[in-house]
């Protein structure tokens, strides 16, 4: 007879399929709890730690980018600013000094058209200039009732850089005789005269030098206190022997001595006019 327990087994192999099933089931809810209970236990699991470190990189990229790319475009940048503030302050300078150049260059054609206008309508040739200046300085002296009594002395005065032929020895004798600061841009003569008359007439002597039509420029002049040595002796005869002298005349006929020195201009010439000597005396 055959074992019951035996012949029980090989009867029923669906229930021990059911039972290995049941326990890989059991296995697999086992397992699954365990997870939770670890996830639940640990802040980081495998899917945060795989957050984390790909987060991590990104950061990495991100820093390297900065410091590899956008720290030298700004520092490029900055150099680019600083070059363009310059470049416009240098290009401002030149347009500045440009305009200033300009203006000069404006001003200077002006001054020269301003001179040659001057020359050309109020100076006169220096031969033409130069007789009148003689006729008119004594017409000027007998018209105002004065005496002559020393020169009129007249010393050429040559154009600054001018280096004609012939002139080199007027402007020697002019450096010796203290005129060359009198010296301009246009030829002249230097004019020294001392005259002597009542104060009146000397002040309308001067009104007609400075009124004339000449270009006349008065240098200096000097006043002092006239000797007349003719009225004196003859005072000196007429008086009795113990009599006082009688007293001068007041102030209103005192006579008062003048010396005026000045220079006239004339106008340049290409040809030069015959020059007088250094210093004449007329």
């Amino acid at each position: 007879m055959s074992d019951p327990k035996i012949s029980g087994k090989a009867a029923d192999p669906n229930g021990t399929e059911k039972q290995g099933v049941g326990t890989r089931r059991e296995q697999v809810r086992l397992r699954v709890d365990k997870l939770r209970q670890s996830r639940q236990r640990s802040m980081f699991g495998l899917p945060e730690v795989a957050g984390f470190a790909a987060s991590l990189l990104l950061l990495i990229i991100a820093v390297f980018a900065y410091l590899y790319f956008l720290v030298p475009a700004n520092l490029r940048l900055s150099a680019l600013q600083r070059e363009r503030t310059l470049l416009q302050e240098q290009l401002r300078g030149a347009q500045e000094g440009m305009t200033r150049n300009t203006d000069a260059q404006a001003t200077v054609e002006e001054i020269n058209l301003s001179v040659e206008r001057f020359e050309t309508q109020r100076l006169p040739s220096p031969g033409e200039g130069r007789l009148s200046l003689y006729n008119a300085l004594n017409q000027m002296i007998r018209s105002n009732a004065l005496r002559n009594t020393a020169g009129p002395t007249y010393v050429a005065l040559d154009a600054i850089g001018s280096n004609a032929a012939g002139r080199s020895s007027a402007a020697a004798a002019a450096n010796r005789l203290g005129v060359a600061k009198w010296q301009s841009l246009f030829p002249g003569l230097g004019v020294s005269v001392t005259v002597e008359g009542q104060y009146a007439n000397l002040r309308r002597f001067v009104r007609d030098l400075e009124a004339s039509n000449q270009f006349i420029v008065i240098n200096g002049i000097e006043l002092e206190k006239a000797t007349n040595t003719d009225e004196a002796a003859a005072a000196a005869i007429t008086t009795p022997p113990g009599a006082t002298t009688p007293r001068a005349a007041g102030a209103r006929g005192a006579l008062v001595s003048l010396r005026v020195d000045m220079a006239a201009y004339f106008r340049r010439t290409s040809s030069a006019d015959a020059a007088p000597s250094a210093t004449e005396t007329r």
